[in-house]
């Protein structure tokens, strides 16, 4: 089943504009027509955000398409998850990872460098955006409040959301939260400056407690803070199996004749004997991207593998 949702989520928005999407939303929230109010906030107010969310969501730049963004769901691999469940390690995949999100309302989604966590918190986004659950979800990118000299989570999250021409109270805005109206994905905790990840946790988990009812997603590199976040489930991302590898690179926008080749090499031994790098989705797509430096000359792959583990180790890749 995990494997068709993407086709799924891609079949349905297919046929549809994003002014009917936008519209089937409102309808899981309201019965009925809002009734408009001078400075109170109404869902006609959140349009423009989740149309331009939706729009960095489906169609995305990567390594290999930087020059012009490609569909995300076309490219997206399915993710699997490890996550401790009565005492027991499993795996599971996204499919059953976000059926588990929507119903505990609280998950902190962790990978290294490079692993997808950002790809995968974007096809959330797009997976809850359609979903039955009667939520408005909010993509926030945390590093953004680096910039700010007074941390406050929720007026960053308000005026990024509010078109600058609206007039609305942020009490407004408040009530929502506090009768549970949204789902909060809030992408790249580790990119938060360390000098303020004390206080964006501090804010991160008083949001929580403004409703049980809203949903709060979290990804970030591992760290220990999240095991001490009390109502949080923990979704531990796996690296790419062998069979992931060759699905990812299908999907590339590539050079066909380059992509079988090097398909054809972690077929036979390539993934085994550089595991550590093929199991990462960035760090496939360099290798893939290199792969005529691979085949022609063993010394220099050796060297281009030495300084990829010396760049990861220092780098600050999503």
């Amino acid at each position: 089943m995990s494997a068709l949702a993407a086709t799924a989520i891609a079949t349905h928005i297919g046929t549809k504009t994003f002014d009917v999407l936008f519209g089937e939303v409102v309808k899981k929230i309201f019965s009925k027509q809002e009734e408009p109010a001078p400075g109170k906030l109404r869902t006609a107010h959140l349009k423009e955000h989740c149309e331009r969310t939706y729009q960095r969501c489906i169609k995305i730049k990567t390594l290999l398409s930087r020059d012009e963004p490609v569909d995300m769901l076309q490219q997206y691999v399915n993710t699997k998850f490890r996550v401790k469940r009565r005492g027991k390690e499993k795996r599971i995949d996204d499919y059953e990872a976000m059926s588990e999100i929507e119903q505990k309302g609280r998950a902190t989604i962790v990978g290294t460098a490079g692993s997808g966590k950002t790809i995968f918190m974007r096809y959330l986004w797009i997976s809850l955006f359609i979903s039955s659950n009667p939520h408005i979800p909010i993509f926030v990118e945390l590093r953004r409040l680096n910039s700010m000299s007074t941390l406050d989570l929720e007026s960053f999250i308000f005026h990024s959301i509010i078109p600058t021409n609206e007039k609305i109270d942020i009490e407004s805005f408040q009530s929502w939260i506090s009768h549970g109206r949204f789902s909060f994905i809030l992408d790249g905790f580790d990119e938060v400056a360390a000098d303020k990840r004390d206080k964006v946790q501090e804010q991160i988990l008083k949001l929580c407690t403004k409703s049980n009812n809203n949903i709060v997603i979290v990804s970030g590199r591992p760290d220990d803070r999240f095991s001490s976040w009390q109502e949080f489930s923990v979704f531990r991302v796996e690296p790419l199996d062998k069979q992931q590898v060759i699905q990812l690179i299908e999907r590339i926008d590539f050079d066909l004749s380059v992509k079988k080749k090097f398909t054809e090499a972690v077929e036979r031994n390539l993934y085994v004997k550089h595991r550590d790098f093929l199991s990462s989705p960035l760090l496939a797509s360099m290798m893939l991207l290199t792969s005529n430096i691979m085949r022609r000359s063993r010394r220099k792959f050796m060297y281009f593998t030495s300084w990829l583990t010396q760049h990861c180790s220092q780098s600050t890749m999503p």
